[in-house]
């Protein structure tokens, strides 16, 4: 998979369901971008592969986004210009119980304008990455 505006893009009161199996390639933008405040991606006890790299991940401007039970692999040291994980403009993400092996270059997460990203408690180095997350804006990273 590949693209050049985020190889998947859920917006409009819209919700994604990404199931084990996919392989995300490089992309321009996001792998997962969501975009508008009803919009929302569910990543739930899926098995997925990172070959190639981008802005970031998963990136939520404004949506949800759920990584949860999940098992991600990353192959050949994808690079991330943005951060693996991003919200901004309210947006949130939230994971729980997700392994990710393998490594990523590039910071492991950024929250800003108000966003949250929510581990339930697992560290500042529970995403996959080369260099500290970064919060900004009232964004909160718990």
């Amino acid at each position: 998979m590949g693209g050049s505006s985020g190889q998947i893009q859920v917006s409009n009161v819209s919700r994604a369901v990404i199931n084990s199996g996919v392989i995300f390639g490089p992309a321009n933008f996001a792998h997962i971008y969501v975009h508008d405040a009803q919009a929302m991606a569910l990543l739930l006890n899926a098995s997925y592969t990172i070959m190639g790299g981008g802005q970031s991940h998963v990136l939520v401007n404004g949506g949800m986004a759920f990584v949860e039970g999940s098992t991600v692999a990353m192959s050949g040291n994808p690079q991330f210009s943005g951060a693996f994980v991003q919200t901004l403009n309210g947006g949130r993400i939230q994971s729980a119980a997700t392994t990710f092996t393998g490594t990523i270059s590039g910071k492991r997460y950024s929250a800003t304008g108000n966003s949250v990203i929510f581990t339930f408690g697992a560290g500042a180095d529970y995403f996959p990455g080369d260099m500290p997350g970064a919060t900004a804006a009232g964004g909160q990273y718990l």
